[in-house]
């Protein structure tokens, strides 16, 4: 069994909220390294070179294929038993649900799977899939992400539990790869891998075995084959953490829709003031019944929609699509950035993303929803246009607190 176990590092690391809302600074990038290095000085046997990437490796398609299983994490499963429903009917697959709790999902085709702790929720972010059915993990085990030991560890068992499902459930090899990711940094056209500027740094990359001879991008296009390199560094600062899936889509062979803040501000300046002023109040009342307390203290405050934060990632994703127009045909999608009534706009801003969607090439397409009618109404407008005439509205107001929709919240395996 082709499996290297996950260990624990005791650095400081990045919430997920922390890591997409300042986006980092390359001093974050350091502190998210901290824990490889940490690694490296104790010759761990888990870092053994004998891992499949060091030579080419054809990760799956972000779009095509058919969605042939879903694998989500939540910490409130019985919450969501209506979307996990929808989801699979929608696809026709099967759903593997990882919880601390059993739950009974009332559909056939949504399964639950016990497991010691949810520290981390976002699957997505825990693996990346090849083609030929092999999954790789983050290679220091994911658990930098974490403030402290005990947290570290539970996100350690989270990912090895997983894993060891995917392994002996499923029959699927999983090995740790040679870099450090997240899996929305990482997408998939037929042609190219598409990963952030910030990889493009030998400190990302701190187990490649050829790392002491090559550049990084040499590294990086041995590892993926043809990458192209978004800019999501502005001013010394990783934006979204990097997570392209937070304002990137892949569409098609030839088609890629990018955020667009301006088109967001748009529609949201021509929405009637009382409409908005009662959507805040609908969302105060969502924050106020949810489990999660710190939602109340972070609202977000829809007509704060100029600050730097939402300047930069403005910048960045037109920048993004001069960079994809090079090669692709680019289409704008509303990225709506505002603020919160949390103290510190770069920590804690709220996005409103429909990028984050989960494609199935041709025509299907889970989007992200929000309620605001006028911005879903012309994100699903543009996607029809694109030919996904088969689309399902999954409600993502949580991904406005948590900063995690759809593509977020579920890895999928595809069939070729």
């Amino acid at each position: 069994m082709n499996y290297h176990r996950t260990r624990n590092s005791t650095s400081r690391g990045f919430t997920r909220r922390e890591f997409l809302g300042i986006g980092g600074t390359l001093g974050a990038l350091a502190l998210l390294l901290r824990g490889a290095s940490d690694l490296q000085e104790r010759n761990d046997p888990f870092l053994a070179d004998d891992f499949p990437m060091r030579t080419q490796v054809s990760l799956q398609s972000s779009y095509k294929g058919k969605v042939s299983h879903l694998y989500t994490a939540r910490l409130y499963p019985d919450d969501l038993k209506r979307e996990f429903s929808a989801v699979s009917d929608f696809f026709g697959t099967p759903i593997t649900v990882f919880s601390e709790e059993d739950f009974d999902s009332n559909h056939p085709k949504v399964e639950s799977v016990r497991i010691d702790r949810v520290q981390y929720p976002w699957l997505r972010d825990l693996l990346l899939a090849a083609d030929d059915g092999t999954v790789f993990t983050n290679a220091v085990g994911y658990s930098q992400v974490q403030r402290d030991r005990n947290q570290q560890l539970s996100l350690t068992r989270q990912v090895q539990q997983i894993l060891e499902h995917l392994v002996e459930e499923k029959a699927l090899n999983a090995y740790s790869a040679p870099l450090l990711f997240e899996g929305g940094q990482v997408l998939k056209t037929d042609e190219h891998t598409l990963i952030p500027d910030f990889f493009n740094d030998l400190r990302a990359i701190p187990f490649h075995p050829q790392r002491d001879y090559y550049s990084a991008r040499d590294l990086l296009q041995n590892i993926f084959g043809e990458v192209i390199l978004i800019p999501t560094m502005l001013e010394g600062k990783v934006l979204l953490g990097g997570h392209l899936d937070e304002f990137i889509t892949i569409l098609s062979q030839d088609t890629i829709a990018v955020g667009d803040v301006t088109l967001a501000r748009r529609i949201i300046s021509d929405v009637d003031p009382s409409a908005i002023r009662a959507y805040q109040e609908m969302l105060r009342d969502y924050a106020q019944n949810s489990r999660n307390h710190q939602f109340m203290q972070d609202l977000p405050v829809l007509h704060a929609q100029h600050f730097p934060f939402a300047e930069e990632v403005a910048k960045m994703c037109d920048a993004t699509a001069q960079v994809l127009g090079r090669h692709y045909t680019v289409v704008r999608v509303p990225l709506l950035v505002t603020s919160s009534t949390s103290s510190d706009d770069q920590v804690s801003p709220k996005l409103f993303s429909y990028n984050n969607a989960l494609v199935e090439f041709p025509g299907k397409m889970a989007l992200p929803v929000y309620g605001i009618k006028e911005l879903d109404d012309e994100a699903k407008a543009i996607m029809v246009k694109q030919g996904y005439k088969d689309i399902l509205g999954v409600d993502s107001k949580e991904g406005i607190f948590t900063k995690g929709e759809v593509h977020c919240n579920y890895f999928e395996l595809r069939a070729a």
